[in-house]
């Protein structure tokens, strides 16, 4: 496998946010078969990592305009793809706070779910602290009725 086999296609303007959220999109759905495979879309991850990680205080949206979230979000998962939790962790408790602030309260849910993804990998402290969130984001879903919207962006419990 050649590295141009594995080179990411960079937007036409610096601007094009939803250019950002379809790469992210795509590398995070993607279910390598292979080991090369899998190194490539390591090496994907890790150059969308880089070419994103200067627009981390901008929103993501589609190309119809509806809002995707911090772009803190995107590098969070990126960052947990790559196994940089310590990243991951400091990128989406960026983005609950920035989708706190903005009142999206569907986003701040979804990034909570991923942070407690993320305390899963660590202490024994840390678990604990994600199982209470996780309890906290499927009460919220559950009281929203939200779990079929959900279901369908996040694997939940």
């Amino acid at each position: 496998m050649h590295d141009r086999d594995c080179a990411m296609p960079t937007p036409r303007a610096s601007r094009c946010v939803s250019w950002s959220g379809t790469c992210a999109a795509r590398i995070e759905t993607s279910r390598p078969s292979t080991h090369s495979r899998r190194s490539c879309a390591s090496r994907r991850c890790a150059q969308l990592y880089a070419l994103l990680k200067p627009y981390e205080n901008l929103n993501v949206v589609s190309r119809t305009w509806s809002y995707r979230g911090s772009m803190g979000s995107v590098l969070g998962r990126l960052a947990m793809v790559l196994g940089d939790l310590e990243a991951a962790r400091a990128h989406l408790e960026y983005a609950i706070e920035f989708n706190r602030k903005l009142g999206a309260p569907l986003t701040v849910l979804i990034n909570r779910y991923f942070h407690a993804a993320v305390l899963d990998r660590g202490s024994p402290k840390d678990r604990s602290e994600a199982r209470a969130i996780r309890k906290e984001v499927l009460a919220e879903v559950s009281r929203r009725n939200l779990r079929a919207y959900f279901d369908r962006l996040i694997p939940l419990d």
